[in-house]
């Protein structure tokens, strides 16, 4: 399943846990973190709430289906505070797999 602009996912990570009400907010199809060129990154953002913070790379982002279940739409790779939001990037689960050998377990 890819994500979607506007759509409201689910983010868990080390720090500060499940977060849901995370807003995709928009997708970009090159950016630079560190000086490095990313390709096809996502953003999600919640307004005046913690969701990422260092050590939370690889947190998956999801959403929930039926009762007890969810659906892995991406994984976390950045994160950073521009106020009111605190925000998340991450990469979708096609773009990650669609490396060679790659493949995501859930």
């Amino acid at each position: 399943m890819a994500p979607a602009n506007g759509q409201i996912v689910w983010f868990s990570g080390r720090n500060y846990l499940a977060k849901c009400s995370v807003e995709i907010f928009t997708m970009q199809s090159t950016w630079v973190i560190d000086g490095r060129a990313r390709s096809n990154g996502w953003f999600g953002r919640r307004t005046d709430v913690n969701i990422a913070a260092p050590a939370d790379s690889g947190a998956p982002i999801y959403i929930p289906v039926g009762s007890g279940n969810a659906a892995i739409v991406g994984m976390h790779i950045a994160g950073f505070v521009v106020a009111p939001f605190d925000q998340t990037w991450f990469h979708s689960v096609g773009d990650i797999e669609s490396q060679p050998g790659v493949t995501v377990a859930f």
